[in-house]
C-alpha cells in the first residue's frame, strides 16, 4: 500500500476464499510507516564517539549499529 501517513498505525486482515465459501477474518497485523532517511552525525572523542540524529515522525525506538567497516553489520 502506498500513500499512507507516516506515524499512523495501520491494521490489516485477510479472508481466504474458494468455490465453497469464505473463511473468517485472520488475526490482525499492524505496521506504522516511517520516513526512510534521517540526519545522522558522529563526533569523535578520546576513546569514544557521540552519535546524534533527528527523530523521525512515527518512530518509537531506534536500533544503533556500530562497526569498523563502511557496511552495516
Amino acid at each position: 500500500m502506498s500513500g499512507l501517513n507516516n506515524g499512523t498505525t495501520y491494521y490489516a486482515w485477510i479472508k481466504a476464499k474458494n468455490l465453497y465459501g469464505t473463511s473468517s477474518f485472520s488475526p490482525s497485523a499492524s505496521g506504522k510507516p516511517i520516513a526512510e532517511t534521517l540526519s545522522l552525525s558522529v563526533t569523535a572523542g578520546n576513546t569514544q564517539v557521540s552519535i546524534n540524529w533527528t527523530a523521525l515522525d512515527g518512530a518509537d525506538q531506534y536500533d544503533v549499529f556500530i562497526g569498523t567497516g563502511i557496511n552495516p553489520p
